[in-house]
């Protein structure tokens, strides 16, 4: 019978000591410039609609203190390149409905412990070799290079991009305590690098032909590089209920047609976990990106230009990526 996993409870309070760090949507974007490091027994605290830009910069956590990363479903947390470097003792990742594109997410020592849940992750490395790592319903877009601990991993989406090769899913010597259930797999092979057997059944591979999906898993029976054999039946015939899905890819989204006419305050409704963009122009040949990585929710939006007031033409431009 499936096991019932509790949602996470998100707890940010370590100690009578311990100070909180909370990053708010007013203050959004947050631009990082260097490693922002999170003092022993803080915690980080990253709210609802916030977008992070960190390049190749890091959050740092020191010993037993915390990032929380609670995003919504219309209002996620956006995280752009960089990551989370959690590698002392006691650290926690605790995540919900966040949105990281090419990032890296590391925790790895003694009490360490990483959850996720309902998150994206496109281009991003994992290296989750703590003590406790739980991740559910969450969407995996693009090559993904896993050292993985003790690991629950269930019902999650593998895919990749629209228009991107298929690529490998690796996970790097999995303890055999791991649970791996209920995910999909959609496209791409699996390598698994561990000795000894290791079971990966109750997954989706779209199929229902168990040597389409033997082709596809990589193990000693491939190449003298695996030391080790995956298991991978009794398989599923359809995707589990509970693990996300990508729905049928729809046109580009349309940008709100604005009127061509000088304007100080541009008002438009958007789309959720859209990406707009407010850009003006004095003859409509070049135009000049005023405001960027604004992440719609499905509501209005509304910006102020009095510094941009010189140009003549607005428009919005939309896109799926930041």
């Amino acid at each position: 019978m499936k096991a019932t996993l509790a949602l996470i409870t998100f707890l940010c309070a370590a100690s009578c000591n311990a100070a909180e760090i909370r990053w708010t949507a007013a203050q959004s974007p947050i631009n990082l410039a260097k490693t922002f490091e999170i003092p022993p027994n803080d915690t980080l605290i990253i709210e609802a609609g916030v977008v992070v830009n960190s390049s190749s910069q890091f959050l740092v956590p020191y010993e037993n203190s915390k990032v929380v990363i609670v995003g919504t479903e219309h209002k996620p947390v956006v995280f752009i390149g960089g990551g989370i470097d959690a590698y002392r003792s006691g650290n926690q990742i605790l995540v919900r409905y966040l949105i990281m594109t090419n990032g890296w997410i590391q925790s790895g020592r003694d009490a360490a412990r990483f959850e996720a849940y309902d998150c994206t992750f496109q281009a991003t490395a994992f290296s989750t070799r703590g003590k406790t790592n739980i991740l559910m319903r969450n969407r995996f877009l693009g090559q993904v290079n896993w050292d993985i601990g003790n690991t629950t991993l269930v019902n999650n989406l593998f895919t990749f991009p629209p228009g991107a090769p298929p690529e490998t899913v690796m996970f790097n010597w999995p303890p055999a305590t791991s649970l791996i259930r209920y995910n999909s797999f959609l496209v791409g092979n699996m390598t698994v690098i561990r000795s000894g057997t290791f079971d990966i059944s109750l997954n989706y591979w779209t199929t229902t032909n168990s040597q389409v999906i033997e082709d596809r898993i990589i193990d000693r029976n491939d190449t003298f590089n695996s030391p080790g054999y995956v298991t991978f039946t009794p398989f599923l015939t359809a995707p589990d209920p509970e693990t996300p899905t990508l729905p049928d890819q729809p046109a580009p989204p349309k940008a709100p047609v604005l009127d061509v006419k000088k304007s100080i305050t541009i008002e438009f409704t958007s789309e959720p976990l859209i990406f707009y963009a407010i850009e003006g122009s004095n003859d409509t040949k070049v135009w000049n990106v005023l405001l960027g990585q604004i992440l719609g929710d499905g509501g209005r939006i509304s910006r102020s230009l009095e510094a941009e007031g010189s140009f003549l033409f607005y428009r919005i431009r939309a896109s799926r990526e930041p």
